[in-house]
């Protein structure tokens, strides 16, 4: 009887393995080889962190494709303003406000007045983020607390202020910019990835609320380190071999796959084989695994570039 369990339960292993190399290899081949782009030139979109650094290159590269207005939020005005003339200088209509998107009522004093001003949002793009790099005991529990304010609870606040409109039009695109780190952890990085895994956990569930609502589309981004602002100084053992993404090409990937109606992407598609590899790995294998890879000194050269 034990031995037709043991069999019963290897059938069972083997073939979710051979299911999950399947969908792996469907997701990276639809992705590469996807049909044509939806037009949103009747969409209006709101991207936060939409100042500098990603953001404002999803607001350039969402402007090739002439969305009806774009709005960007973020907390300084002089990148909101630089990005906004940027944008209107491609002959599309944008906007900006300052707010604080871990505020909840800052959220939503700010999010009327978009409502009022140029209607419902129809494509929302949850962007901002933060990182201070810091081990868990060396960072301030107000770091902390920011971290998970801007990485996890801003897409929270954000969503359900735009959800109730796009279920009743049954019609919106919600973006969520995770990360690779939203999959595995990281060294002096703990309080970041633990909000990426929770933005990561709260978008699946997300999915399936408004799994009923066809005209709903739901797309999160799992970027590599981008060379950014944001992650200056980051560094790996073997660049050539995983160099650092750029900012524009991490935006056209993205606006893409809202374009195509993408559920998930990882940048780049070599990380599906990663996350597999992870996935099936004893825990005892995987550490010194990483450590040759210098993956646990990534962050040792950080410095804070927010």
């Amino acid at each position: 009887m034990d031995v037709c369990n043991t069999l019963t339960f290897l059938r069972c292993l083997l073939y979710s393995v051979m299911q999950c190399v399947i969908r792996t290899l469907s997701t990276v081949f639809t992705s590469a080889f996807a049909a044509k782009l939806k037009s949103i030139n009747d969409d209006v979109i709101l991207i936060t962190g939409g100042g500098r650094g990603l953001g404002r290159k999803l607001a350039l590269h969402f402007a090739k494709f002439h969305p009806k207005h774009i709005i960007l939020w973020g907390r300084s005005k002089g990148p909101l303003q630089q990005t906004a003339a940027d944008v209107q200088s491609l002959g599309v209509s944008c906007s900006f406000q300052v707010c604080d998107v871990s505020n909840r009522d800052e959220v939503n004093v700010n999010f009327k007045h978009v409502v009022q001003s140029v209607g419902n949002i129809t494509i929302l793009v949850n962007n901002a983020g933060v990182v201070y790099g810091k081990s868990l005991l060396e960072e301030a529990d107000a770091e902390i607390e920011n971290t998970f304010g801007v990485n996890t609870m801003a897409h929270i606040w954000m969503v359900k202020a735009v959800l109730p409109s796009m279920m009743s039009n049954n019609r919106g695109h919600i973006l969520c910019m995770s990360s690779m780190l939203g999959m595995l952890g990281l060294k002096s990085a703990a309080s970041y990835t633990a909000s990426k895994h929770a933005v990561t956990s709260f978008m699946e569930g997300l999915r399936h609320e408004v799994a009923n609502y066809s005209g709903i589309n739901i797309t999160v981004i799992h970027p590599y380190i981008i060379a950014s602002q944001m992650f200056a100084g980051c560094q790996v053992r073997f660049p050539w071999l995983f160099p650092a993404l750029s900012e524009d090409y991490v935006a056209e990937r993205s606006v893409n796959a809202v374009l195509r109606n993408e559920k998930q992407i990882l940048v780049p598609r070599i990380m599906h084989i990663l996350i597999f590899f992870r996935s099936i790995t004893p825990i005892a294998v995987l550490l010194p695994l990483l450590k040759f890879f210098g993956v646990d000194k990534t962050m040792d050269t950080f410095h804070q570039g927010n």
